[in-house]
């Protein structure tokens, strides 16, 4: 499918679309805030101070010494020596390689610095004061120096907690995260939709699968306005031997093709053209509802059958309205019927006495009844419903057409509303 085709059908699926985007950004908006948590950073800056320096005679020497001492500390306090009992202090699943990962010990010259953050504020700080503490007991243990001092001793240790920048809860950040999911999951709804979808919704996609052109689009209760222009198109189309036969073939069931079809052949009786109207819709009798009979009154069927006449089966239209042959008794053998030579003698005769013969045929996949119409008549029709009948169904019922010889002269749209 072109992708100009995708975003035309999409304009179809817009409601729905922002239905479910607001959805989406509600449930993730409320979603968000519940499952946010502050984060909280705890570090710790430790500060030593040392005699070394009056120790080593060598000033050097005793840098060296005291930065590896404090070297030797943060190794300490990053061992298992450590952790582990602090993993277990806080919760028996955490592991001794999980708070390592978590954990950063700086060292330096004289300075040790370490950085713990979680969503748990008492935790933070009882990891961090924890590990401070370990340290003030690791340093105790030091050498002394000569003036019975340690060599290395803790002169200052603070301990600081805060919130993470940008963690914090907030209704503002979680309601532009629901939005912004909320538009990328009704995106990908209306895109795929888009091209899932392959339902005829206008006369562009119409001319996609089919060259001839669209004669008219006409709503489920057809207009004067709608309705003109079309019988004005069908008024002409080519006859056959002098007689001008169309029929009315829908691609599928519930396109108002019976409504349709009476419609046009009154429009035309209005303009003074003799116009007669034959419902060969034997399956439902689509365009004798129309006209407000039912399948008791004779008509078609029993003409085809042998049980009526002409004369018996033809409805002088009352005042504007053009004559009409209603589909007649309900029938099994509708197709059997339809494929006699007394269908082609009813037309011949008809169109001998009336300028045009509208012939409401039955839907195209319901039977081959539709096929059977087309073929005896001079022109034909394709009623397309919006919404209802596919790209491959029109095409596949072209095909058909085409193969049973028919001459297709139009497409109608028949539209929902």
């Amino acid at each position: 499918m072109q992708l100009r085709t995708v975003f035309r059908n999409a304009r179809h699926f817009l409601a729905s679309s922002a239905i479910v985007a607001v959805i989406v950004a509600i449930v993730a908006g409320v979603g968000h805030y519940a499952m946010s948590h502050a984060s909280y950073e705890a570090e710790a800056d430790v500060l030593f101070t040392s005699e070394a320096f009056d120790t080593f005679q060598n000033p050097a020497a005793a840098s060296e010494y005291t930065t590896h001492l404090v070297a030797s500390y943060a190794d300490y306090l990053s061992s298992a020596a450590v952790l582990e009992p602090l993993g277990a202090s806080l919760d028996p699943r955490v592991s001794s390689k999980s708070l390592e990962q978590a954990i950063k010990v700086t060292p330096s010259p004289m300075f040790l610095q370490i950085i713990y953050s979680s969503d748990n504020e008492a935790d933070t700080k009882k990891v961090v004061d924890t590990m401070v503490t370990d340290l003030k007991k690791a340093v105790a243990r030091v050498p002394h120096a000569s003036n019975n001092k340690p060599v290395l001793s803790i002169s200052k240790a603070t301990v600081i907690i805060s919130p993470v920048q940008g963690s914090e809860r907030s209704a503002t950040k979680s309601m532009v995260v629901g939005v912004l999911i909320g538009i990328l999951v009704a995106l990908i709804y209306l895109f795929v939709r888009a091209i899932l979808n392959t339902r005829i919704h206008s006369p562009e996609d119409v001319a996609e699968v089919v060259d001839s052109s669209v004669l008219g689009c006409v709503s489920a209760s057809p207009t004067t306005s709608e309705i003109t222009p079309l019988a004005h198109n069908i008024s002409f189309m080519p006859s056959r031997d002098g007689i001008r036969t169309v029929s009315l073939c829908p691609s599928s069931g519930p396109t108002q093709a019976g409504v349709i079809a009476a419609a046009v052949a009154d429009s035309l009786a209005r303009t003074g053209t003799r116009t007669v109207l034959v419902d060969a819709d034997l399956a439902h009798g689509s365009a004798t509802q129309a006209r407000g009979l039912d399948r008791t009154t004779a008509g078609l069927s029993d003409l085809l059958a042998g049980r009526a006449h002409e004369a018996d089966v033809l409805v002088t239209g009352k005042g504007d309205e053009a004559d009409f042959v209603p589909a007649g008794t309900a029938t099994d053998n509708g197709g059997e019927l339809l494929g006699g030579e007394a269908l082609t003698a009813l037309l011949h005769e008809l169109g001998s006495r009336y300028d045009t013969v509208i012939v409401n045929a039955s839907a195209g996949f319901e039977a081959s009844d539709s096929l059977t119409v087309a073929s005896k008549t001079a022109s034909t029709i394709v009623v397309v419903g919006e919404g209802v009948t596919s790209r491959r169904e029109l095409s596949d019922h072209l095909e058909l057409l085409s193969m049973c010889h028919a001459h297709l002269d139009g497409v109608v749209l028949a539209r929902k509303k």
